[in-house]
């Protein structure tokens, strides 16, 4: 598998070939300058745009990890069955994550910066995907434990697609798959 170095995510966006590698690049460190800042100051950002609530038979731990590994974002998040993905991720307050959607000769860039991260518990993060949206969305990930498993509810706050909802519920459905859930 290969990740997409956060540092060469500006090349791929001027229409340079992005840089993957299996390894470290002496090149790429993860640097908060390199992805464009995120600004949360539209009074959009607040607006709920969705909710979207559902239950895993997987512990809160995996269904967490699910979003902050890049080895696991890429088996869902943003996922179909035609597409290939290449994720990256500085799991950290402040930190920054990146999907790389190819499907043919389409690219689609997903990125964004992670606002709050309670493992195992609760995740914000804003989100932009110029290619679907314009603007920022905010999510709101929380886990909420449920015998075994646990209850995940996300509210979708700021800009998005309009079927925002169905979207991430798709990939909610794909995620529980990933995890060994039957559907």
């Amino acid at each position: 598998m290969y990740n997409l170095h956060l540092g060469h995510v500006e090349a791929a966006r001027g229409g340079e070939a992005a840089h993957y590698s299996s390894r470290a690049c002496e090149v790429c460190v993860p640097d908060a300058n390199v992805l464009p800042a995120i600004a949360m100051t539209s009074s959009r950002s607040d607006d709920v745009v969705g909710r979207v609530s559902t239950s895993f038979q997987a512990p809160a731990e995996a269904v967490f990890a699910a979003w902050i590994e890049p080895e696991l974002m890429q088996q869902w998040l943003f996922k179909s069955d035609s597409n290939d993905l290449h994720a990256a991720s500085d799991a950290s307050v402040g930190g920054r994550f990146s999907v790389l959607e190819r499907e043919g000769a389409r690219t689609i860039e997903h990125w964004g910066e992670y606002l709050v991260l309670e493992r195992p518990s609760r995740l914000i993060f804003a989100l932009r995907v110029p290619q679907h949206f314009s603007g920022t969305a905010r999510l709101e990930m929380t886990l909420t434990p449920k015998g075994t498993g646990c209850v995940l509810t996300l509210v979708l706050r700021g800009a998005g697609p309009p079927d925002a909802e169905q979207l991430w519920s798709m990939m909610l459905d794909r995620l529980k798959r990933v995890l060994g859930e039957s559907e």
